[in-house]
């Protein structure tokens, strides 16, 4: 892993705002997902990413992750829930937020897109575990913020969506482990020397390919650039187009001197 050498401290007020897998090829995974939702006409429609993230992760694909990170868990407020996968299923034994963890690494890993990253030559799930060496989760900060120890991204657990679903966006709330996501490239963004500009909490503009910035393309690109579109496609919200209006809402309100929209 490649390894910044300068370290931040900087606070960070983020907005965030299943069967054993075929993991042989990494692409063929989430068109298989897909396929297997289409065909099954009599049952009520999932988005095939919400199946995706239902499922429990493998034995094989936590070793993998926790050689690419270092995931820990100081605060996890579903440690008194029934443990969402266990190592008798051939998965590991997972509390809910573990798992849904690891399930968005691993959506991370697989993830293509058919137009190249904006700040990035390296697929996004590369990009990450070469900027960074592990994810923290806490509940004595108040925002979520890179990096302590060094190369080691904060996660706030208090209010973390991720504590409460399992799906990639919640129709009542607009929230879901999408936020999760883009709020881990934001904070690999900070171990890249990309403080806020303005105020302390917002950029100057989109072209200084900040933190905001990355989350801004990244949900661009999970809209308009993602190799099967169909993926995030759910009966009763529209993922894509909430995931439009997430970076829009972005552009309208994080950047001091973009010009409006």
């Amino acid at each position: 892993m490649i390894l910044p050498v300068i370290t931040f401290m900087t606070v960070i007020a983020c907005k965030v705002s299943l069967p054993t897998r075929i993991t042989s090829a990494p692409e063929m995974q989430i068109t298989k997902v897909a396929t297997d939702t289409a065909t099954q006409s009599a049952e009520p429609i999932t988005a095939p990413v919400d199946r995706f993230l239902a499922q429990c992760p493998n034995a094989d694909e936590v070793a993998q992750i926790d050689t690419d990170l270092t995931l820990k868990f100081d605060s996890d407020p579903t440690t008194g829930q029934p443990l969402a996968c266990r190592i008798a299923k051939g998965s590991r034994d997972l509390t809910p937020l573990q798992k849904r963890t690891y399930n968005i690494l691993l959506l991370m890993k697989q993830l293509r897109f058919t137009q190249p990253l904006p700040w990035t030559d390296k697929l996004l799930y590369k990009w990450m575990v070469d900027t960074i060496d592990g994810i923290r989760f806490r509940a004595d900060i108040e925002h979520s913020f890179c990096c302590a120890p060094i190369n080691i991204i904060n996660i706030q657990t208090n209010d973390l969506v991720a504590n409460t679903t399992d799906r990639w966006i919640e129709p009542a709330s607009g929230l879901g482990l999408r936020d999760l996501l883009v709020l881990f490239a934001h904070e690999t963004r900070h171990n890249e020397g990309k403080l806020h500009t303005c105020d302390g909490i917002k950029d100057n503009s989109l072209s200084e390919m900040g933190a905001w910035a990355v989350q801004y393309y990244l949900d661009l690109w999970l809209v308009d650039y993602t190799v099967d579109r169909t993926f995030f496609t759910a009966q009763d919200t529209d993922y894509l187009g909430s995931t439009h209006q997430a970076a829009q809402e972005i552009r309208g309100t994080r950047f001091c001197l973009e010009p409006p929209l």
